[in-house]
């Protein structure tokens, strides 16, 4: 338990090893660098706009057909895994998590 509260403490306390007050002062991202490079980028808007209106739907249409198409080729193609239901069941949660799950399940 120590160990664990040292990393704790440990990491928060890093989290202000190389703080100073310089760092709360403007900087030159903030400065006009900042404004004269917006323009760089104002090109991309509408390009980013079609793309968004016209191409990425259809794109990912087609990406959910195709991952729908390929899980049926591939039950076409293999069939359904068969396993053998011999033997003691294993089961993964406890009576109590099961019943705690069909409560919250029909609520």
């Amino acid at each position: 338990m120590r160990k664990v509260f040292a990393t704790l403490l440990l990491s928060v306390v890093s989290l202000f090893a190389y703080g100073s007050e310089r760092m709360g002062q403007d900087t030159q991202i903030w400065d006009f660098h900042r404004i004269t490079n917006i323009s760089n980028y104002e090109t991309f808007g509408k390009l980013w706009t079609t793309l968004q209106g016209e191409y990425i739907a259809t794109i990912a249409l087609i990406a959910v057909i195709a991952v729908l198409s390929a899980f049926a080729l591939h039950y076409m193609v293999i069939g359904p895994k068969q396993f053998s239901h011999d033997g003691k069941k294993i089961y993964a949660f406890t009576l109590f998590e099961r019943l705690f799950h069909f409560i919250a399940a029909i609520s």
